[in-house]
């Protein structure tokens, strides 16, 4: 079909160009026989010189015969009616001549110029001699005598007339003969060049031919290219979906059990490590925090979520951190707000926190001594929204030329290598401009080494409705712990069993589910304050879970329910809050977060629970089998608490260790994957390191990692990695027993 639309389109561009050469042709040929005919003709044109001329000559001979007459016949009153009559005509041609057309070649002329002084004597000889009603005789026979006199000239400029047209008609034939020569020699190159553009055109055409076949084949390759960067994409989401799970999962027990280590009585020097380890565990969440940041804005998956805001809260709720911050450090943070600033504007507090706290904190960091400046302005544009400018000014060690040309490159930290001491990974800046170019702004920097620098974060926010107000906390405080019935819902017991140790240190009592169907059956059984939902569960999901509980109503539409999940790519709160819940935490879930989101629920206050049991002395741990893991949560949990977490893990109530050796067995690569991701989760929580490797290993070989061993020797490794847990762990069983080993 292609090369017939081709092939139609040739024949017309040739078709085309041949009709233009024939016709091209055919005006040449109509121009010189043109020029032909005009000069057969020549000799038949008349000019209106000589026209004029001549007519005059006529007029010139009929009057004077009727005057020759008129004297003969003696003057009768009808002939002399008639003679001043024609006078009149012939003074009319003699007045005639300036005005005619191509007489200023004629006036130039001998017998132009010694007649028409003469007309002009005879013009007022004849007008004297009809100025009265009777012919005079003798004045009439002058007159006669006075035009016998100039007959011979006026037959002279007759001549001259003559002359003056036959020169005009030859100027214009030879004008019209260069005119069929030039209109010629147009036709012949135009042929020439409808040859030219007719070959062009062919060869064009070949080109185009063979550049559609070259773009045909190019477009295959893109759409392959395409395609495999599609299939990239939706790998490196699902990457960083499973390296969020992954990273994750480890900090929800590194996190929970440093700050529920953080409870018990410690050492100063304990104490100490407690917090650069905490500290450590935090810095390294906000760099992955970061990457995943900034990975959903470059899908442009980043969500902004507007509502009403209150800037003054805002502001408030970010100094008040940060204000703890800067003093540690020596420095005075400043706020200004000006007069005029609006108060309520419709933006994502949440990304403009994110960028304020991303702000002030580098300047905290690279500003030794003096203030730090936030610096809030607004002003009402003509659209009625607000042109809002907040300034982020300190007194540190500026920048050159040189490192503000990179800032905002990523993975750029504005310090360089020369103060790497101030630490990094040089995300921040870029993942803010981004965000607030999502938002309709920008942010630009300015600084001079030495003397600080400027940041001046820009947002076009319509304004809003000012909602019902709520108290601007003071400073951060726990209230009491009130005695709450949360339920709990996770498919892995381990889990479960490590949310009800938080709870229960809390105050608060725990019920546990294993999916959402359970979940769904026990709300409608028994009352509860809160749910803690996870998201990815067998049987029924939390979402679907979620929906349905807010499906029954009454009381159940306002249970809150706080969605748990390590998934925290874009889209994953999203479906969270659209499906009805009241809160999202990620994994690793900061007790403080915790504390914050059930700080939302409503209910009657009950006594704290007991305190947790001392804890147990540690013990030195086989370093190929237990992981440190292990000896932090034997630091941490009552000892009866721990020997529960093992034995339910060694007895297999969850069926993760029998699902993966039954699966193994049978080499089904798909249930492998699933029964090792679940069993690696409770080995590396319980800190049993070489358990974790297997499971991990048999998860590789799920996904076709070819470093792996086959199932069968799998089976037996993992067989092998479960016999010397055991006996790694029985000196500190048979230690809790209260038989030392």
């Amino acid at each position: 079909m292609l090369k017939q639309r081709r092939a139609f389109l040739l024949a017309v561009l040739v078709a085309v160009s041949t009709i233009m050469t024939l016709a091209a042709a055919v005006s040449g040929w109509v121009q010189v026989r043109r020029a032909q005919a005009v000069q057969a003709n020549k000799l038949e044109w008349k000019d209106a010189v000589a026209h004029t001329a001549f007519a005059f000559e006529r007029q010139f001979l009929q009057f004077r015969g009727r005057l020759a007459a008129v004297i003969a016949s003696d003057g009768q009153a009808q002939q002399q009616e008639d003679l001043a009559l024609r006078w009149e005509v012939f003074v009319s041609r003699i007045r005639l001549f300036p005005s005619t057309q191509g007489m200023d070649r004629l006036a130039e002329g001998q017998a132009y110029q010694a007649l028409m002084p003469r007309l002009e004597r005879l013009v007022i000889q004849g007008d004297r001699l009809f100025a009265t009603q009777s012919l005079s005789m003798p004045e009439a026979k002058a007159l006669l005598e006075a035009m016998d006199s100039i007959a011979y000239d006026v037959q002279g400029m007759s001549r001259a007339a003559a002359s003056v047209t036959v020169d005009l008609v030859e100027q214009q034939f030879d004008a019209l003969q260069q005119q069929a020569i030039l209109i010629g020699g147009l036709a012949a190159l135009q042929v020439l060049l409808l040859l030219v553009v007719g070959f062009a055109l062919r060869t064009w055409q070949r080109q185009q031919i063979d550049a559609r076949v070259r773009l045909e084949q190019l477009a295959g390759e893109l759409s392959e290219a395409k395609l495999a960067a599609e299939t990239a994409a939706r790998t490196k989401s699902q990457f960083l979906a499973n390296m969020s799970h992954e990273l994750r999962t480890p900090f929800q027990g590194v996190l929970g059990m440093l700050q529920l280590l953080e409870k018990t009585p410690l050492s100063r020097a304990q104490q100490e490590l407690v917090l650069t380890a905490r500290g450590s565990a935090t810095h390294l969440l906000s760099i992955l925090n970061e990457i995943l940041d900034l990975s959903a804005i470059e899908a442009g998956k980043a969500i902004l979520h507007p509502a009403p805001l209150d800037l003054h809260r805002l502001c408030k709720e970010v100094e008040a951190p940060m204000r703890v911050q800067a003093e540690e450090r020596g420095l005075s943070l400043v706020v200004h707000f000006e007069a005029e600033m609006p108060t309520w504007v419709l933006g994502d507090a949440t990304r403009i926190k994110q960028i304020l706290f991303n702000l002030l904190n580098n300047a905290i960091k690279f500003t030794p001594k003096g203030e730090v400046l936030l610096d809030v302005r607004g002003t009402r544009q003509s659209d009625g929204s607000f042109h809002l400018c907040l300034r982020v000014v300190d007194t540190g060690i500026g920048m050159d030329a040189q490192t503000q040309a990179r800032l905002f490159q990523r993975f750029a930290p504005g310090d360089g290598s020369l103060t790497r001491r101030f630490g990094g990974a040089g995300l921040g800046l870029e993942i803010s401009r981004n965000l607030a170019r999502l938002m309709g702004g920008d942010l630009e920097a300015s600084s001079e080494l030495g003397k600080g620098s400027r940041f001046v974060l820009t947002l076009q926010l319509p304004p809003a409705t000012p909602l019902e107000d709520e108290p601007l906390p003071a400073t951060p405080a726990r209230a009491t712990p009130r005695c709450l019935r949360v339920l709990v819902v996770d498919d892995h017991p381990i889990n479960r069993r490590y949310m009800g140790l938080v709870l229960e240190s809390l105050g608060h009592h725990a019920m546990f589910c294993g999916n959402g169907r359970e979940a769904l059956d026990a709300v409608q059984s028994q009352e509860h304050d809160a749910i803690l939902m996870d998201i990815h569960m067998p049987v029924m999901d939390g979402l679907e879970a979620t929906r349905a509980i807010r499906a029954l109503g009454g009381r159940f539409a306002s249970v809150p329910i706080l969605a748990l999940s390590a998934d925290v790519v874009a889209g994953s709160r999203e479906r969270a809050f659209s499906a009805g819940c009241n809160a999202f935490l990620s994994k690793p879930i900061q007790i403080e977060s915790l504390v914050s989101a059930l700080g939302l629920v409503e209910g009657e206050g009950r006594e704290p629970a007991p305190a947790a049991a001392e804890p147990a002395p540690q013990r030195e741990q086989d370093p190929g089998c237990l992981s440190p893991r292990f000896g932090e949560m034997a630091a941490r949990l009552p000892r009866v608490r721990l020997r529960e977490l093992l034995a339910m893990f060694f007895a297999d109530e969850s069926g993760a260790l029998s699902g993966l050796r039954e699966a193994l067995q049978q080499g089904d690569g798909p249930v492998v994957g699933a029964a090792a991701h679940k069993c690696k989760g409770s080995a590396r929580l319980l800190g049993l390191q070489c358990v974790a490797e297997v499971a991990e290993e048999a998860e590789g070989w799920a996904r076709g990692d070819e470093s792996a061993r086959e199932p069968d020797a799998l089976v037996q490794a993992f067989d092998t990695a479960l016999a010397d847990s055991r006996r790694a762990l029985a000196p500190w069983m048979a230690e809790q027993d209260g038989h030392p080993a």
